[in-house]
């Protein structure tokens, strides 16, 4: 039994590391929508309870994230481990800076899941008692719910001031265990008040969900308010059940007559526990943007605001220059898809933050850590081209601004060679996959099934030539696809180049989807039935690496065999009759696309 507890705790301890490595990543995903929850608490969400509870969450949990990156960094100076001045009895040895602060750090972040375990109970007890009893006690009161919402915070700094304190120097052994059971009972307390009015509350809305149609507008107003918890608590809950073991073990810590495999198991939960607070932040805040109608709404009406202005113009400018009459589809199909472009646009943004670092680290691995081989050389590649097309995308941003994002015409000389250029990078780092992935699929199924003819063909220096000639064909296809989509002297010579370089993609992607496809058949079909050698094993390998680093871009790849299609849809109608309804849709589509 200890050798099994110890090869459990070892695996345990390996997956506890790997996830350690991502938490700073995860609390510094979470600032943002805490922040945005704070803002439009401010200026656009009017008074409710979601409002109230959302607000106290999120500026807990965003002075917590900012307390704990500040604190790490802290560890550049000297005064973390200077000694702070602090009056305690002459026979206790003072701490220094970096106890406090780590203290102090502890504590908020303790303070930001305490908070939870106690506001939402708060919360959704408040909107289930407003919505099955509305004419019972009135806890939706403003200054009721403001006086509860106090209390629940002070218990929330208490429980966590005893679970950050290391009470055992300050204090003696019992007083340290009375801290532990007292804040075990709150919690245990605060979980269980959860899940029993969770439960009426999830039974309320299935019992009278086919009568609120016949609510009046409070009452209908309430039940919505109910929903929209229960949503918002769903995801967080998950948590909530993970720790509820941690908090019945605490009480066993103390306990001197447990047994040591207890202690033990109690100690994996207790860690298992600490390693779940960033995600919990993360799911918390998400949560909130998306369960409350209010945050919903708000954010939706933000999008609308700032796509609509872009549909409006793109829509002037159609019609001023083609005389037409603008029949457009349906405006909620228009409202829809624009709204699917807006998430697009967010999401865009937050890759582009993350490939930087993610882009930097693949180029110091491969010249410091990667041997060489045919997906260092890929991918040092790839990286590059990206981390050049990002880097110039902010440069063009900072100093250029979008003022002119829409009219070429009054764009400078200087201004226009910059759009140019980082269009041409954008293009340039989506072709580059286009060409050299595909050259190295093709060049690692030829090794694999062809391994005595690829010992000939496909050397280092054939390799090299190889990549370098991709690279040209993918330079000159993303200039031909820059020219092809701004408005050119010679239409119909700029017309031939943006086919020609949509037909060169199209073979690239027929080329890279049957190297694929014949891939995926060798590995898992051919090799069960036969023994490879040796040599064609490591090939295998690399090989089946490929594949699975092609699969997730490859299936945008499949998308972009359309936008191809759609790109060449304003060359083709130009100089023909006017456009129908659906081909002035797909030009404002396009036109989003383009900026």
């Amino acid at each position: 039994m200890t050798n099994q507890l110890g090869s459990f705790s070892t695996s345990f301890m390996a997956f506890i590391m790997s996830f350690v490595r991502v938490q700073n990543w995860i609390r510094i995903a979470s600032m943002p929508f805490n922040l945005f929850i704070i803002v439009l608490s401010f200026t656009k969400v009017r008074s409710s309870l979601a409002r109230t509870y959302a607000l106290n969450i999120s500026a807990t949990m965003l002075v917590s994230s900012l307390f704990t990156h500040t604190y790490q960094l802290m560890d550049l100076l000297a005064l973390r481990n200077t000694t702070c001045a602090i009056a305690l009895p002459a026979n206790k040895v003072r701490p220094t800076c970096s106890y406090i602060l780590g203290v102090t750090n502890g504590f908020l972040t303790l303070l930001s899941i305490n908070i939870y375990y106690f506001q939402a109970t708060l919360t959704v007890v408040i909107a289930y008692v407003s919505c099955a009893f509305p004419h019972g006690l009135k806890l939706d009161q403003k200054w009721r719910t403001n006086s509860m919402f106090l209390m629940c915070y002070i218990l929330a700094i208490y429980v966590s001031l005893t679970m950050s304190f290391d009470t055992y120097e300050l204090t003696d052994m019992s007083l340290q265990v009375a801290f532990s059971v007292t804040r075990s009972i709150f919690q245990t307390v605060a979980i269980v008040a959860m899940i029993i009015f969770y439960c009426l509350a999830v039974v309320h809305i299935m019992k009278h969900a086919k009568k609120v149609a016949n609510l009046s507008g409070s009452s209908k107003a309430k039940w919505n308010c109910l929903r929209s918890i229960l949503i918002y608590c769903t995801p967080p809950n998950l948590f909530l059940f993970i720790s509820l073991p941690e908090v019945i073990c605490l009480p066993l810590t103390y306990n001197f007559d447990s047994t040591n495999m207890t202690q033990a198991i109690c100690a994996h939960i207790d860690i298992l526990a600490l390693v779940l607070f960033s995600p919990r932040m993360l799911v918390t805040s998400m949560s909130a943007l998306i369960a409350f109608r209010d945050y919903r709404v708000a954010l939706l009406k933000i999008f609308r605001k700032f796509f609509g202005s872009i549909r409006n113009k793109v829509r002037f400018d159609r019609c001023s220059q083609q005389s037409c009459t603008c029949d457009m589809v349906s405006p909620v199909l228009v409202e829809t898809l624009l709204m699917g472009l807006s998430a697009i646009a967010v999401l865009e943004v937050t890759v582009m933050l993350v490939s930087v670092p993610v882009n930097v680290v693949i180029i110091v691995l491969s010249f410091w850590k990667v041997p060489n081989s045919l997906a260092r050389l890929y991918v040092l590649h790839v990286s590059v081209v990206m981390l050049a097309s990002v880097l110039f995308s902010y440069v063009y941003t900072e100093a250029t601004g979008t003022d002119h994002e829409y009219d070429d015409t009054q764009l400078t000389s200087s201004s226009f060679a910059l759009k140019f250029i980082r269009d041409f990078l954008r293009f340039l780092s989506l072709n580059v996959y286009y060409f050299q992935a595909t050259l190295t699929v093709s060049l690692l199924y030829a090794a694999f099934t062809r391994p005595v003819l690829s010992r000939s063909f496909i050397t280092e220096k054939n390799i090299r030539v190889a990549v370098v000639l991709c690279h040209i064909i993918a330079t000159i296809t993303s200039a031909a696809q820059v020219l092809s989509l701004r408005e050119m002297p010679q239409h119909s010579r700029t017309s031939i180049v943006g086919t020609c370089s949509g037909i060169v993609q199209l073979i690239s992607i027929g080329i890279m989807a049957t190297c694929y496809i014949r891939a995926l058949y060798h590995i898992f079909v051919i090799m069960k039935r036969e023994d490879p050698a040796g040599g064609n094993q490591s090939t295998a390998k690399q090989l089946r690496s490929m594949l699975i680093y092609c699969t997730p871009p490859n299936i945008l790849l499949i998308i972009s065999v359309q936008m191809l299609e759609m790109l060449q849809k304003k060359d083709n109608s130009e100089g023909g009759p006017r456009q129908s309804g659906i081909d002035e849709f797909v030009n404002l589509l396009r036109h989003e696309f383009r900026t």
